[in-house]
């Protein structure tokens, strides 16, 4: 059986966690190990892969605010993320479709919850729902032939927060999404990342180890994040707004 190595890097700032998230994408090329990352963020919007910040955020009320904008290697729509919402990666090989691959990453959340007597369901294509709310979302990328899941977990309320940082109504917002501490559930950090883990590698044959990042993966993402990641241009998508012109 594969080994699924579980690691927890904590709390970082939103393009820290970006450049983490593809520096393991990136080591995993010809591995036989795939990798679930637990991890936080400090208040960040994180954009799709081909969004302009100024049409996603709220730019004003994040700077007043010390949150930062990042720009994930995933695509989807722009987040909000604060330490009260656990984050995970998860780096495979597969030879199935991406689609496929996120659907039963949703029926192993569903699980985990429910070994923690949290009901819960999965909407296509990439969102967990509690009594009608999201409480979790995902997106897919992937590069020779590795895939790399992310998503979310949202803990503490934080409605509000999402729609300003977002430019949203708040009751809009607070109608869209729900936490598990809003809907009574009382777990622990540590008692939901073992849940996930277990039903991850049940659900693809692994053997969980625990585990921490390499000095290659660290690497990897350092020079990533010097590259592109950490940078304001790639991260307000001027790069994007450039292109936008020169085709115009």
């Amino acid at each position: 059986m594969r080994r699924l190595r579980v690691i927890d890097t904590g709390l970082a700032s939103g393009r820290r966690n970006t450049a983490l998230s593809a520096g393991l994408l990136m080591a995993h090329a010809g591995s036989d190990t795939d990798v679930l990352r637990f991890y936080r963020f400090e208040p960040s919007v994180l954009l799709g892969a081909s969004q302009i910040a100024a049409q996603a955020a709220n730019l004003a009320h994040c700077r007043d605010a010390g949150i930062e904008i990042a720009r994930r290697v995933t695509g989807g729509g722009a987040v909000y993320m604060g330490p009260g919402m656990l984050a995970w990666d998860f780096v495979t090989r597969s030879s199935a479709a991406p689609d496929t691959l996120s659907v039963k990453i949703g029926d192993v959340l569903v699980q985990a919850l429910a070994k923690l007597g949290i009901e819960a369901r999965f909407a296509p294509p990439n969102s967990l729902m509690i009594k009608g709310r999201k409480i979790s979302g995902a997106a897919t990328t992937s590069t020779a032939g590795s895939f790399l899941l992310q998503g979310t977990l949202i803990l503490e309320d934080a409605a509000t927060d999402m729609a300003h940082a977002l430019g949203a109504p708040p009751q809009a917002m607070r109608a869209a999404v729900t936490s598990l501490a809003e809907v009574g559930a009382q777990v622990s950090s540590e008692a939901l990342q073992s849940a996930i883990a277990h039903a991850l590698a049940q659900a693809f044959d692994l053997v969980p180890i625990a585990s921490s990042l390499t000095e290659h993966e660290r690497a990897i993402a350092e020079r990533e994040f010097d590259a592109e990641i950490g940078s304001d241009a790639n991260a307000l998508g001027e790069d994007l707004l450039l292109n936008a012109g020169a085709r115009a």
